[in-house]
């Protein structure tokens, strides 16, 4: 029998998918104790197959428990019958096999419950827990005490001189067991703590229930100390940065849930952390119909080294309808993170109160992407719903690269009562928005919905490169009561293409402010625009200012890109350019087909619109020429002698000559504009013309240049003509002291 057992638990820590009921069909599921604690004080286990658990050995208000091995069949039961003032009982498994617990888990009083056992601990679809304190199971190999006492799970040692102080930490050996709880229903009493800490840790389907309390997995994949705390009546983990960690993951319509009158966090650590499966949820919050205005949910920490990857699922910390009180927060830290097929991180109110905050910090990348089958994009939002009154919480994103792709979103908006929360985007490489996806267009949006009354919030993004492409959109709209927000953008080069856009619009409010720092490149394509108008909805409003600044602006004009401060019967807002190039668009009184900018208004006053240069004078090293100039044709005629074949000529208007240093170069060249009827002479050897000659019918152009060792310069060129020599050339010298 110990072989079949062997060979199940093989099976569950290999392929983690088993069913309980191949453990529970197995006689070997039982409560035996061993001989490791003192005489007088060991544990003593009766019936079968509901166990009482008498003994143990007491110190102040710790019951300590040890046994060989520790299972509960399907259907029965494991109850310790502990004294009324025991506050923690501590159990261990000294021997080799895990533990599956397929039946009722029972405790007296308000006692909390230690299960220990470094060979794995799996809970099955009938596995419950009927205590009165939190449950803490963990495949740890020993459980360290204040004064230094460790309540080990190895059996070779001495019978332990036993603490009264509390837990403060759990010892991992270097290959602890996972934890898994497979659609088990596990709950604790209101305000106390569930916790799962193993190797690997999965939860497959079932629910963990905590109302106003905790839940906390944690997964360890090396030796080490996890940090055990607590604070009031729940248990916190703190595992160091330097352990190595393990795996956790959720799924199969799983429901972890921490939600009630206030309280209430969830805390999740591992090296990879993922979900699948439409309907599994992570739920903190104030519970319907529950609260107080001073009431305050907790936290939910999601903390993975490497990365998060969650599918179809939805992690929410609001205030539920008829709710009172304050949203807490979502914190997510991971190397990538990747939420995909309409998954959600949303903390919002449907109540009265404030929604909380999210923030996500991803050393590498963040990728939302798609829209699931319920319709909702992938993302992250927290919003006023419009059952709700208070303020929208903020949103902010650091990371690497981070991408919006097929409808996917980020969103802190107002559709009830109160003021859209705020973006800030933080990329050190790129940020893109791409897409559109059944009906829901990729991109970043702080706004007021149709029926909410609010001001929009403030986005802000700085990156290296920033792309919002195919109907993506960045905006801080109001299409309610209530002005847009700001948008502030700081990107190197920043490109909107095939309909994409930055929008700071409102239906009737004030249009909101668009500040943009391109210092490379801003380039918009095929429909792309920026807009601050107001009264799009043929309402009144003053158009938002545009504060534009790029080395270079870029569009098509037949492709009707456009930047736009307008008004319907406002004042069109102000238009700030300043740029060293503004090409294909250029400032209108009213849009054409063209790409245009302008800050116009149908019924009201128009905008300005102003375009800026960089600060130089352009006379800066020029020197003043002479207004009566000179004839120099005839020293130069004495200094090239005729009768070496040599002649100059002064023809056209004059130009830019290339660098007397270089070698001429074939695209620039000085031409004779003058009528054609115009001749040339060469200059007489003997008597000089004091009069420019004119140019020779049969003149060519240099092609090259020779300094000669007497400093003069000879311009040379192939000659078309029948002369014997290949070349002829112009020798003049260049006198330093010449006028």
């Amino acid at each position: 029998m110990v072989q079949v057992w062997r060979l199940g638990l093989g099976l569950m820590i290999g392929f983690g998918l088993i069913e309980v009921a191949l453990f529970a069909s197995r006689a070997i599921a039982q409560v035996m104790p061993d001989q490791t604690l003192p005489a007088g004080e060991r544990s003593q286990v009766s019936g079968d197959p509901n166990f009482q658990i008498d003994g143990g050995a007491t110190r102040s208000n710790n019951l300590f428990h040890s046994f060989q091995q520790f299972s509960i069949p399907t259907g029965g039961s494991a109850s310790f019958n502990n004294a009324a003032n025991i506050t923690n009982i501590i159990t261990r498994v000294t021997g080799s096999n895990g533990s599956n617990i397929d039946g009722l888990l029972r405790a007296n009083g308000t006692a909390n419950l230690f299960l220990i056992n470094p060979n794995g601990i799996v809970f099955g679809a009938n596995a419950q827990l009927q205590i009165g304190g939190s449950f803490l199971a963990s495949t740890a190999n020993r459980l360290k005490f204040a004064d230094g006492f460790e309540f080990s799970t190895t059996a070779d040692q001495t019978p332990p001189l036993l603490t009264i102080s509390a837990p403060i930490g759990l010892q991992y050996g270097t290959r602890p067991g996972e934890v898994r709880s497979q659609s088990a229903i596990l709950q604790v009493p209101n305000g106390r703590t569930l916790n799962l800490t193993g190797g690997n840790v999965a939860i497959d389907g079932g629910q963990l229930l905590a109302p106003g309390g905790r839940v906390e997995l944690a997964g360890v994949a090396a030796a080490g100390e996890v940090g055990l705390t607590q604070q009031g009546q729940e248990w916190r983990l703190s595992v160091p940065d330097g352990l190595a960690r393990a795996d956790v993951a959720i799924g199969n319509d799983a429901l972890i849930d921490v939600r009630s009158d206030s309280g209430g966090s969830i805390a999740i650590t591992a090296r990879n952390f993922t979900s699948t499966g439409l309907g599994t949820r992570i739920r903190a919050g104030i519970a319907e119909g529950l609260g107080t205005v001073e009431a305050q949910a907790g936290d939910i920490d999601i903390n993975a080294t490497e990365a998060i990857n969650l599918d179809e699922m939805v992690i929410s910390n609001r205030v539920e309808q008829k709710g009172t009180g304050n949203t807490g927060n979502i914190n997510i830290t991971t190397g990538t993170l990747s939420l995909t097929n309409g998954t959600e991180v949303v903390a919002s109110t449907f109540g009265q109160g404030n929604a909380g905050n999210i923030t996500i910090t991803a050393s590498d990348a963040v990728s939302f992407d798609g829209v699931g089958s319920n319709g909702f994009s992938s993302g992250a939002f927290s919003s006023v719903a419009a059952s709700g009154m208070g303020q929208g919480g903020n949103i902010s994103i650091t990371t690497g690269t981070f991408s919006l792709t097929n409808g996917a979103q980020v969103g802190p908006a107002t559709f009830g009562q109160g003021n859209a929360g705020n973006i800030t985007i933080t990329a050190s490489d790129v940020v893109s928005f791409d897409g559109v996806s059944n009906g829901f267009s990729s991109g970043a949006f702080s706004s007021v919905e149709s029926e909410g009354i609010g001001r929009g919030g403030t986005i802000a993004v700085n990156t290296n490169r920033f792309f919002i492409t195919n109907g993506a959109v960045l905006s801080a709209s109001s299409r309610g009561q209530g002005a847009a927000g700001n948008l502030e953008v700081t990107a190197r080069q920043l490109h909107l293409d095939n309909l994409g856009s930055i929008q700071a619009q409102t239906t009737s409010g004030e249009g909101g402010n668009i500040i943009l720092q391109v210092p490379a490149l801003l380039l918009l394509r095929r429909g792309s625009f920026i807009s601050t108008t107001a009264g799009t909805d043929q309402a009144g409003g003053d158009g938002g200012n545009i504060i534009l600044n790029s080395n270079v602006i870029v569009a098509v004009p037949k492709e009707n890109s456009n930047i736009l401060a307008n008004a319907f019967t406002g004042r069109g807002g102000n238009i700030r350019i300043t740029t060293e190039g503004l090409l294909g668009i250029e400032p209108r009184s009213a849009e054409t087909a063209l790409s245009d900018i302008t800050a116009s208004s149908q019924f009201g006053i128009s905008g300005t619109i102003t375009l800026s240069t960089p600060d130089v004078d352009p006379s800066q090293g020029l020197l003043q020429l002479p207004t009566d100039l000179q004839d120099t044709s005839g020293l130069i005629a004495s200094t090239c002698p005729a009768d070496e074949g040599n002649s100059f000529a002064i023809t056209g208007r004059g130009g830019l000559p290339e660098d007397p240093r270089q070698p001429l170069m074939g695209e620039r060249v000085w031409l004779d504009d003058r009528a054609p009827n115009q001749t040339s002479s060469a200059p007489s050897q003997s008597a000089p013309s004091q009069s420019a000659p004119q140019a020779s019918a049969d003149m060519i152009e240099a092609q090259g240049w020779v300094k000669q060792p007497d400093g003069s310069i000879n311009l040379v060129a192939i000659y078309p003509g029948s002369m014997s020599q290949t070349t002829q050339s112009l020798s003049c010298f260049l006198s330093t002291d010449s006028p």
